[in-house]
C-alpha cells in the first residue's frame, strides 16, 4: 500500500465518462438516493481533506470534511460539520480521478456503520459542485414537498 497525494482524492470521473454519462442532475440523483434502502445524509457545504490518502488494490480512501448545512424538510437549514471517507473505486479505468475533491459541493453521504462515506460513482452523481441556489432549492423542494419535477 503506498500514500496517495491529495490530488488523487477526487470527485470528478475521467473525460471519457462524459461520453456516457448523463448531464449532471442533483435532483435525479437525490430522487435516487431517497429510494435507496440506504441511509443518507445530504450536505451543501465546504469540503477538504483531513488527512493523508490511502490505496487498497484499486479502491482510493482519504478522510474528508464538510462543514455546510444539512437537508432536512425546511431545506438547507441546519449548520453541521461532519466528516467523512472519500472512498473511490478505481477498478475501471472510466472511473479513475482527475480533479480536486475540495471547494464547495452538495454531496449525498452514505451511513456506513458508525460513520459516512462519500462514492461519488462513476458520473459523480452523489457529488455537485458549482451548485446555484435554484438547484439546491429544488433538491430542497423535493425532499420536503415531494415535489421533483
Amino acid at each position: 500500500m503506498r500514500a496517495l497525494p491529495l490530488c488523487l482524492a477526487i470527485l470528478s470521473a475521467s473525460p471519457a465518462a462524459a461520453f456516457i454519462c448523463p448531464d449532471p442532475d442533483p435532483v435525479r440523483d437525490f430522487q435516487a438516493i431517497a429510494a435507496s434502502p440506504h441511509g443518507f445524509v445530504v450536505v451543501w457545504g465546504d469540503l477538504s481533506a483531513t488527512g493523508a490518502g490511502q490505496e487498497s488494490g484499486t479502491v482510493l480512501q482519504m478522510p474528508m470534511r464538510v462543514q455546510g448545512r444539512q437537508l432536512g424538510r425546511a431545506g438547507f437549514t441546519t449548520p453541521v460539520t461532519l466528516d467523512f471517507t472519500l472512498r473511490h473505486d478505481c477498478g475501471t479505468a472510466l472511473s479513475c480521478p482527475v480533479a480536486a475533491a475540495e471547494g464547495e459541493a452538495l454531496v449525498f453521504l452514505r451511513r456506513e456503520g458508525e460513520g459516512l462515506v462519500l462514492e461519488p460513482g462513476l458520473c459523480s452523481e452523489r457529488a455537485h459542485f458549482g451548485i446555484d441556489r435554484a438547484t439546491l432549492d429544488a433538491v430542497a423542494a423535493c425532499h420536503g414537498r415531494g415535489d421533483c419535477d
